[in-house]
């Protein structure tokens, strides 16, 4: 079932031609600017002068994160994004489990359920 209202402003869409999420390019801008700084609201910048291995745990959080982003994407996105970001975000918590076990207990509170997803696909 297409849409039949803009995603961010409400306005009713044409109803011929291809499923469209926006009424306009304006709100197609808008709610990319929405999402870019989402995405980059949640990495916190390397402290200068902090100890490497605790810039390590950080970028491996940080890791974390990016993967259940990529998942929520694949949620949400085109089945031409989808596959591709939930791919690269399983891809992605397999990797760190392999090479940072002991820094995955170290990871935020808010991807414990992508651990525990991670285990049940291993």
């Amino acid at each position: 079932m297409s849409r039949t209202t803009c995603i961010v402003c409400n306005a009713p869409l044409r109803p011929t031609g291809p499923p469209m999420r926006y009424c306009s390019a304006r709100c197609r801008q808008a709610a990319y600017r929405a999402r870019k700084s989402e995405v980059f609201a949640g990495i916190d910048p390397p402290v200068a002068g902090a100890d490497p291995d605790e810039q390590v745990a950080q970028a491996v959080a940080s890791a974390f994160w990016l993967a259940a982003e990529l998942e929520r994407l694949g949620r949400d996105a085109s089945p031409g994004l989808a596959w591709r970001c939930t791919k690269i975000s399983e891809d992605l918590l397999k990797a760190i489990t392999k090479h940072f076990p002991d820094l995955v207990e170290r990871a935020d509170a808010e991807t414990a359920a992508m651990r525990e997803r991670l285990s049940a696909m291993i």
